[in-house]
């Protein structure tokens, strides 16, 4: 399937994790070089080592190894994740489309007249309240409105939700843990609206009626 100016979806995904890795060993080198030069100013200087020794045991100054991992994988997730996950999937915003009475704020009850029930295993990880009123396509979206992220090529023989095992360690807070797996920390709002920066949001619009 072709991408945004006829890129195989592949290349793209190749050409982003390979400039991802890039900057991520460039990060982590220049971290480590900074250390290095900040270790070589101290130990020049006999009254900054001695100041430094009364308190390098003191709180603050113990590194834990295995947290510091947990760290540095769960923030590098979170980058990859916000680079990668917008090449298959979008926000769309799920706005009323019945006939008789208003359409229930809820995905399970969002019925699309093309598509059918996409929208049903929709995890709560990848789906927002939104109480804002926004005008596309000659379309009007009155608060309360939800946002969800979805596949950028709607089908009926698939859900065009992201699976929740991809969204669930995203938006979970770092200080809690999704089988077995820190939280990268995510914001949903934020990532959202960081597609804002690249074009309006939402990216498409899901009709809703009732569900049958």
């Amino acid at each position: 399937m072709s991408g945004e100016g006829g890129i195989p979806v592949s290349d793209q995904v190749e050409t982003t994790v390979e400039k991802l890795s890039h900057n991520v060993a460039t990060s982590l080198s220049d971290a480590a070089n900074g250390l290095v030069r900040l270790r070589d100013v101290i130990i020049s200087d006999y009254g900054r080592l001695q100041a430094l020794g009364s308190v390098a045991r003191g709180r603050g100054w113990n590194i834990d190894p295995a947290t510091t991992k947990d760290n540095i994988t769960s923030a590098a997730s979170a980058f990859f994740s916000s680079e990668l996950v917008p090449l298959p999937y979008g926000a769309y915003a799920l706005v009323d489309h019945s006939e008789a009475g208003p359409w229930v704020d809820d995905t399970k009850k969002c019925w699309d007249g093309a598509y059918g029930g996409i929208w049903d295993n929709t995890p709560d990880s990848a789906q927002t309240p939104w109480m804002g009123g926004f005008t596309r396509e000659g379309v009007h979206g009155w608060f309360p409105t939800t946002f969800v992220l979805g596949r950028h090529e709607l089908s009926r023989f698939y859900d065009a939700n992201p699976p929740k095992e991809v969204t669930d360690p995203m938006f979970t807070p770092t200080t809690m843990r999704v089988n077995n797996e820190q939280g990268f920390g995510m914001q949903l709002y934020r990532f959202v609206w960081e597609q804002y920066a690249k074009g309006f949001p939402p990216t498409d619009l899901g009709l809703c009626r009732h569900a049958p």
